[in-house]
């Protein structure tokens, strides 16, 4: 039971991580998209105009990834700890044995 109850823990981390990444593009696609519905004259050959789109678009998607990493490490080391706590029970039984 303890082998299916790791597997389900592992199945929903990738399910997770899935949904993540599904999240950020959804997120970077109407960042964009509300950028050049705004402010779309045609693309433009001056490199100044670029710069301040980078500027734009780096400005608001550097905290959501900012946030959404440091979920991530979150979850990491909440995974680690468990597998730790499953660890040392195993050594004690080993032991014990």
């Amino acid at each position: 039971m303890d082998n299916s109850n790791k597997e389900n823990k592992s199945l929903t981390s990738a399910v997770d991580s899935k949904k993540i990444v599904v999240i950020i593009c959804f997120i970077v696609l109407i960042i964009v998209g509300f950028y050049f519905y705004n402010f779309h004259n045609g693309l433009s050959k001056d490199n100044g105009v670029w710069g301040t789109f980078g500027d734009y678009v780096g400005g608001i998607l550097n905290p959501i990834i900012a946030a959404f990493a440091f979920y991530l490490i979150a979850k990491t080391y909440e995974l680690q700890k468990t597998e730790l706590e499953e660890t040392r029970k195993l050594l004690k039984v080993s032991t014990n044995a």
